[in-house]
């Protein structure tokens, strides 16, 4: 008789470290989809300022009264309204290579162009 209690025991116990593993589990991989879903949303507006970043090269190289962009501007850094900055840096001159990177929050997006003016 005692014997039938302890084997009950045993067995429950068992069945519930099961039942809690799997519910670790699942709680771990909802916590890792919720943190990829929120970068998802966030990179949105890291690439639109990375876009910007290179609008601004684009348009600092066509129009030459504006400041001129080479490489001896190592970087150039701009924060924009919404919370979201791009930083360009400057690669060649001629032909003008540039890569702009957008930040929002902790996500980063990379846009690297190459513009040879004679194309224009």
């Amino acid at each position: 008789m005692q014997k039938k209690g302890v084997i009950s025991i045993l067995l429950t116990v068992i069945i519930l470290s099961g039942i809690l593993s799997i519910g670790l589990a699942v709680s771990g991989w909802t916590i890792i989809g919720l943190k990829l879903s929120r970068g998802t949303g966030f990179s949105a507006p890291s690439y639109y300022a990375a876009e910007s970043g290179v609008e601004f090269v684009l348009y600092n190289a066509i129009d030459e009264d504006r400041r001129p962009l080479n490489a001896s501007s190592l970087e150039i850094v701009q924060n924009l309204n919404n919370n979201t900055k791009f930083t360009i840096d400057i690669l060649s001159d001629a032909p003008l290579k540039a890569r702009s990177l957008g930040e929002f929050m902790d996500v980063r997006r990379t846009i690297e162009i190459n513009w040879n003016n004679s194309s224009w």
